[in-house]
């Protein structure tokens, strides 16, 4: 036994503790090596902006130009429609053709160009369906030859409107013509169930109408 109390075992033992206390330390080994190494920092570069791809060229797309066929004639043009086919009356292309023959001959056309407007025809669509406004119409240029002068026309403008060419030129005259066309309308659709028929007239520019 030693002076101390301390035997010879025991401060070997205490000495290989110590010893196995070192050995069980971890070492970063990555945190050792990044030591004494300069941080490595992006380059500044020239300036420059970076390059871009650029876009692929365009393609336009082929246009075929259409060509007759060789030892076949283009198509006729279309014939000038002048007579409305569903109530009879002239179309506007007929309208203008006889302003420019008029204007050829003698100036300004003679009497009056009015615009003949139903006032009821929502309310015959609504009551009697669609096709009770082209039945109207169809009264009013069928009645035309005997409420009007030999030489007035009648002409459709649009869906809902008639023209008329009167041989008058005062606008009493105007008003009888209205009057008398309305009456005569009225009278030949009441068999068919129509109520009254009510006609706007207003007076029209040919000068317009012409162009």
């Amino acid at each position: 036994m030693s002076r101390y109390g301390i035997e010879r075992g025991d401060v070997l033992l205490s000495l290989q503790l110590a010893l196995t206390q070192e050995e069980e330390e971890p070492i970063d080994l990555e945190a050792i090596s990044r030591q004494g190494q300069p941080a490595v920092r992006p380059s500044a570069g020239n300036g420059a902006a970076p390059h871009r791809p650029s876009a692929p060229p365009r393609v336009r797309p082929l246009v075929h130009e259409r060509r007759p066929l060789p030892g076949i004639p283009p198509a006729p043009p279309r014939p000038v429609i002048m007579v409305d086919p569903t109530t009879g009356a002239g179309t506007m292309a007929a309208l203008r053709r006889d302003l420019a023959v008029q204007k050829k001959t003698g100036g300004r056309p003679d009497g009056k160009v009015i615009g003949l407007e139903i006032e009821t025809l929502d309310q015959f669509r609504m009551v009697l369906g669609a096709g009770a406004a082209d039945e109207v119409i169809r009264g009013l240029v069928e009645v035309a030859p005997f409420a009007l002068q030999a030489r007035d026309r009648v002409y459709r403008f649009g869906r809902d409107k008639l023209i008329l060419w009167l041989g008058v030129s005062k606008d009493a005259e105007v008003e009888k013509a209205r009057s008398g066309l309305e009456q005569a309308v009225t009278r030949f659709l009441a068999d068919r169930g129509f109520p009254e028929v009510r006609l706007l007239a207003r007076a029209l520019d040919p000068a317009a109408l012409a162009r």
